[in-house]
């Protein structure tokens, strides 16, 4: 189930990846407001793109074709990677 649900997120979200991608490159002729939403759009798309290949990696530890490899992790980056993006949303500012 989870490696047929990886699949069909796949496909819409290579093409979402691939229109995010190309507004991005031209956010500087963008909307002062615009430009944030864009790349907000493309870094939660490479959330989400991330998120798919976890889900894949899932099936090859379930199926026993791949092993854990552990890493360091800098938990401050990732909380404030999240916040960042929040804080856009609700127009909320970080010092």
């Amino acid at each position: 189930f989870v490696a047929d649900m990886s699949h069909e997120l796949r496909t819409p979200l290579t093409a979402i990846t691939a229109v995010a991608e190309v507004l991005e490159d031209e956010a500087d002729t963008l909307d002062p407001m615009i430009a944030p939403a864009v790349h907000l759009v493309v870094s939660e798309t490479r959330r989400l793109n991330d998120l798919v290949e976890n889900l894949m990696e899932v099936t090859r530890f379930d199926a026993g074709t791949a092993r854990l490899v552990l890493d360091d992790v800098d938990v401050a980056d990732q909380v404030t990677a999240c916040i960042d993006a929040r804080a856009w949303l609700d127009a909320v500012h970080l010092d």
